[in-house]
């Protein structure tokens, strides 16, 4: 699992769980769910974006989401530019 830029492997769960959380953040992900942290107020908007994409980027190399997952979550992203 990937998350800003952060790896955590959990390993000591039975696989079908495993499966079934990956499952639901991928549907949590897909949904566009609000971010647990709200961004900072003047952060900008370029580097919210970046840190949105690079997040999305680990999530489509650790399997975590689809490719059609990735490319719908991608064109939001940069359409919220």
């Amino acid at each position: 699992m990937f998350a800003s830029g952060n790896k955590a492997e959990i390993k000591q769960i039975p696989k079908a769980d495993g499966k079934e959380f990956a499952d639901r953040l991928r549907a949590h992900i897909a949904a566009g769910a609000a971010p647990a942290v709200a961004p900072a107020p003047t952060a900008g908007v370029q580097q919210d974006v970046g840190s949105r994409l690079a997040t999305l980027d680990q999530l489509r190399a650790a399997g975590a989401i689809t490719d059609a997952e990735y490319q719908d979550r991608r064109t939001q992203i940069l359409n919220s530019i």
